[in-house]
């Protein structure tokens, strides 16, 4: 599909073919193109022109233009000019801080992927640039604007057999196939339990993928002067697909029902990692010397006795367990529950608490299917130790999404 302007309103191709029956015209000059395009990608923030316009003078040497050509910097120091130019200025998005913002009366353009190519080349050509920086606000949606700049991209990689520097920023809210043909795949993202830097919505954050609702899903970091921009960006972007907030309530309900822990609740200074099921978090070949080494080792390696082990449950009789709670079996006090509450899943009362072990313990060896009861109130209420996680989690974890 090919877009013209005409008016600061934006035709298709069928509407093109509609108005030259009718005698309208319009297109628009490349260079025309250029000037609004070049002009509005000055207020990208990844990188900048100079930002001033001024001619040389007489008896002087040089001059600047706002936009046009931005730099940027090899591994090895030097400075490299860029051709910096907007896909299209036209958006779908009213953002308020952003100059291309759709209720913002601009003049607009888009670039076919050809226009975008043959420029870049015959700007190399007479040694103006020395490669691409390509930007764009989104038209249409993003998946259409980032197949745009990916022609662009593919004509002057296997048409012009041009291998020179080529800066594309990833539109946000594409989807991971197309983000990937840009060479920002899977890979690039954080991956599962690691953190990395990241741009979104044109805003420097750290994003993490730690999963603690049992889903793949990312966490933001961000600085304060940003962050509420960007929160009320995230819902603006996430109308599509019925996102909407939630409070931290919902979020326990969530990392319960995947049986994560929640430190104070289901870890604590008296509870190591192999009690809490966590072993496989510890080093195993670690030299260095911290507290609790040689129990936590000796733990893993069933050479220390653990002194309690975490379980999960689920309410047989109608009551729920709550933090605190007393856990029986045999009509002895065995344990206390770290967490529980309701799983709106799986329309049942959930829990996890920890079972003292002793030497004659049954719960050394079996502990599925055993029927305990929770102290309620001054009542016990039967209930069944289960498999964790409750749900089944979907991470997506090295190209496997449920982990």
């Amino acid at each position: 599909m090919v877009y013209y302007l005409r008016t600061n309103v934006l035709y298709s191709d069928l509407e093109v073919r509609k108005a030259t029956m009718q005698g309208v015209v319009i297109t628009m000059d490349v260079m025309e193109k250029l000037r609004i395009l070049t002009g509005a990608a000055k207020y990208d923030v990844a990188c900048t022109s100079s930002g001033s316009d001024r001619r040389g003078v007489a008896g002087g040497m040089g001059s600047t233009i706002a936009a046009g050509c931005c730099h940027s910097f090899a591994s090895d120091g030097r400075c490299i000019s860029l051709l910096k130019v907007l896909m299209t200025n036209f958006c779908i998005y009213d953002c308020k801080y952003c100059i291309n913002r759709s209720s913002n009366d601009v003049e607009r353009a888009v670039f076919t992927p050809e226009e975008i190519a043959d420029l870049t080349i015959n700007f190399y050509k007479r040694n103006y640039i020395e490669g691409l920086f390509l930007s764009s606000a989104v038209i249409k949606n993003p998946d259409h604007t980032m197949e745009l700049m990916i022609g662009a991209i593919a004509i002057l990689r296997y048409k012009h057999n041009f291998w020179g520097y080529v800066h594309v920023k990833a539109i946000p809210g594409a989807s991971p196939d197309l983000i990937e043909k840009m060479g920002l795949n899977k890979k690039s993202q954080p991956e599962y339990f690691s953190i990395k830097r990241a741009d979104l919505k044109n805003i420097n954050v750290w994003i993490s993928r730690t999963g603690y609702t049992g889903e793949d899903g990312f966490e933001i970091l961000v600085k304060n002067q940003f962050s509420q921009i960007l929160w009320y960006e995230i819902l603006e972007s996430g109308e599509e697909f019925d996102i909407a907030p939630i409070g931290l309530g919902a979020r326990d309900t969530l990392r319960l029902e995947a049986a994560l822990h929640l430190y104070g609740n289901d870890l604590d200074e008296e509870t190591t990692p192999p009690e809490a099921g966590l072993g496989w978090s510890v080093a195993k070949n670690k030299a260095e010397e911290y507290n609790g080494k040689e129990i936590i080792m000796g733990q893993i390696e069933d050479t220390v006795p653990k002194a309690k082990k975490l379980v999960g449950f689920e309410m047989i009789d109608n009551a729920i367990a709550r933090q605190g709670y007393e856990i029986y079996y045999d009509d002895k006090q065995v344990g206390v529950v770290t967490s529980g509450g309701v799983s709106p899943t799986l329309g049942k009362n959930i829990g996890l608490g920890y079972i003292k072990l002793t030497k004659d313990s049954i719960f050394l060896n079996k502990t599925l299917g055993t029927n305990i009861q929770i102290m309620v109130r001054n009542k016990l209420y039967n209930a069944k130790i289960v498999k964790r996680p409750f749900i089944e989690k979907k991470y997506y974890q090295k190209g496997v999404e449920n982990k």
